[in-house]
């Protein structure tokens, strides 16, 4: 399976990604992984290369390495794609969504997420753009 990190560099407040990028590869040289580094360019780029990369069909884990919007991105990307499983590597301000699932220190942990179990998750179709949800906990709460 190929490990593709998709790195938001203006998560953080564009201080992430410095921080995130030399522990993503020292883990995943440790672990002698095949896996890419893709930096995003603008809004939406972050969909279009995991849509791209999914339709490859490989087998694919692909890291969000941002805030919830990069996760957002993500998850629409490798919607209805059986090939792909998603991670996230939090790198936003908010961070959301790995509340839902744990702690900040948790989800920094880049070797620990590596070795994650897969989940199945639920997604809410809204107007054509999926939200991830999990199955016993709506993302909609408090609304």
């Amino acid at each position: 399976m190929k490990h593709i990190f998709i790195v938001n560099p203006k998560s953080g407040k564009g201080k992430g990604a410095s921080k995130m990028i030399p522990r993503i590869k020292m883990a995943c040289l440790k672990k002698g992984l095949d896996f890419e580094i893709y930096m995003t360019k603008a809004a939406g780029d972050g969909e279009r290369r995991t849509r791209e990369l999914a339709e490859t069909g490989e087998p694919l884990r692909i890291y969000s390495c941002g805030g919830d919007g990069t996760l957002y991105e993500v998850a629409n990307g490798a919607v209805g794609h059986d090939n792909v499983e998603i991670a996230v590597l939090p790198m936003g301000s908010g961070n959301d969504f790995i509340r839902l699932f744990g702690t900040y220190e948790q989800f920094s942990d880049v070797e620990a997420v590596i070795d994650g179990k897969t989940t199945v998750l639920d997604v809410i179709d809204c107007n054509g753009r999926i939200a991830v949800n999990h199955r016993r906990q709506s993302m909609l709460h408090g609304l």
